[in-house]
Parts: structure tokens; sequence; C-alpha cells
């Protein structure tokens, strides 16, 4: 639990630290946003990937966690993590339909809803800041 706590407070920190700096840089803003958007198309191809039967929930959560790394950095903290927790929930009520129609194995509901239960971790430890 300890380390959890430790690896999100570092995050955060130090995917904050970019956002006052691109403010005087237009060349790091501009890094920072197409950093963003390639994250977001990143995680809509692994959600089509996916849905077509040949992705999966792991790379669906690392695409989430890349939009949020980059929403985070541009100083989208508190809204970037509500935003990962409702695609993680997304994912998860995705995958119990999968599960329940012979799609998916329980292997993969098992994953997206621990990804739930650590996005939720992460906005309560973050409320706590």
């Amino acid at each position: 639990m300890r380390a959890l706590l430790a690896v999100l407070l570092v995050l955060l920190t130090a995917l904050a630290a970019p956002h006052a700096a691109h403010a005087q840089d237009p060349a790091l803003g501009a890094l920072l946003q197409e950093r963003g958007q390639l994250a977001r198309d990143g995680f809509k191809l692994a959600n089509a990937r996916l849905a077509a039967g040949v992705g999966s929930v792991d790379e669906v959560y690392h695409w989430s966690l890349r939009w949020l790394e980059a929403d985070t950095a541009i100083g989208s903290g508190a809204h970037a993590l509500a935003a990962h927790l409702a695609r993680m929930v997304e994912l998860d009520e995705t995958m119990t339909q999968r599960v329940k129609t012979g799609l998916a194995g329980v292997d993969q509901s098992t994953a997206a809803r621990f990804f739930v239960v650590e996005a939720k971790l992460w906005v309560k430890l973050d409320a706590r800041r």
C-alpha cells in the first residue's frame, strides 16, 4: 500500500512540473499537447482492438494511463484522475458484458475490476492532498 501511494505521489508531483514550464516554452507546450492527443488516439485504437476481439484490457489500461499522465502534465490533475476512473468503469462494464456473452474470460473482467478499484483509490488519495 505504501509503495502504491509513493508511486502515485511521485507520478502526480513529477507530472505537474511541466505544467508551469510549458507556459514559458511554446515548443514544450506543443509536445505536451501532441503527447495528449496521441494518448487519446492510442486509447481509442486499443478500445477498438478490444471490441474486435484482438486487444486486451491491459492494452486499454496502459493507453488510459498514458492519457492520464498527459493530462496531468498539462495541469488537469483531479479532472484527469476522474476521467481515468470513468474510462476504467466503462472498461469494467464492457468486460463484464463480454464475460456474460462468452467473448472474454473471467481473468479479463477481474483485471478490469482491479483497474477500477485502483483508479478509485487514486482519486481518494488525490483528494486527501
